[in-house]
């Protein structure tokens, strides 16, 4: 009996062993996923194509399944392209990802603030609370596994519906840091199913309608709502003499 226990307890340590190698793999997987797409936030603010950043992804062993991007200006409208004729001194760029690394999906946001006249253009002096973005998934096809994001003005703002498809996060309108235009945030997922699905991402941005104060409000608080095919609606409530305007990019993949 004694030599069964101890036979045991020797499995026990084995299977502990192995357990602990494997989370301290996907620890730095994690890891060495946001060192890399913080050398693409950075591959971005200084002029990357599209070509170039899926290129040094798949230098990394990163494959880049599908993504999707939307400029918009000031106001929220859509624009075509960035152009110096532009009308609006600067605008926004958000992208959105679904790529696969070492069998793990990322569905990964990236905002870029683009300045169309001076470098100082996308400096916005009346700011309000600050922005949200949300990444969406389908829950019937992803389980959620953790979050990232690649430098300071981005951050986890709620994750509780994150078994239903949605984080968001608080992104501030002015990036702190010298010559950071650039942010990401990420979701890690889990394939649980197969066919095509969708990822999504939400921007919302949140300003003073009478420009008279020049610091932030704080956080916009929201409400989860119901649940959609690609993660679950929410709804913004701005302080008085906020207003906001939202804006989304998608991307489609077969698993």
């Amino acid at each position: 009996m004694k030599k069964f226990k101890l036979v045991l307890l020797a499995i026990s340590l084995i299977l502990c062993s192995f357990a602990g190698v494997a989370s301290a793999d996907e620890a730095q997987g994690d890891e060495s996923f946001g060192e890399t797409i913080q050398q693409v936030d950075q591959m971005r603010e200084n002029g990357a194509t599209n070509e170039e950043v899926i290129q040094f992804l798949n230098s990394k062993g990163i494959e880049v399944l599908a993504s999707d991007s939307v400029i918009v200006d000031n106001r929220g409208n859509e624009v075509s392209d960035i152009s110096p004729q532009a009308l609006d001194p600067s605008l926004r760029v958000l992208r959105n990802y679904i790529t696969k690394d070492s069998g793990r999906y990322y569905a990964w946001v990236q905002v870029e603030k683009k300045a169309t006249l001076p470098a100082n253009a996308t400096y916005e002096p009346y700011p309000a609370s600050y922005d949200l973005v949300s990444i969406n998934w389908d829950p019937k096809k992803f389980d959620y596994v953790a979050n990232g994001v690649t430098n300071r003005n981005m951050w986890l703002a709620d994750a509780d519906q994150r078994n239903a498809g949605t984080i968001l996060f608080n992104i501030y309108d002015n990036f702190d840091g010298e010559n950071v235009s650039v942010v990401s945030g990420y979701a890690k997922l889990s394939a649980k199913g197969t066919g095509q699905t969708t990822t999504a991402a939400k921007y919302t941005h949140t300003y003073y309608v009478n420009k008279n104060t020049s610091t932030y409000s704080g956080t916009a608080k929201w409400s989860w709502g119901n649940p959609l095919d690609v993660g679950v609606s929410y709804s913004i409530t701005t302080i008085q003499n906020e207003t906001y305007w939202p804006t989304a990019a998608t991307a489609s993949v077969t698993l």
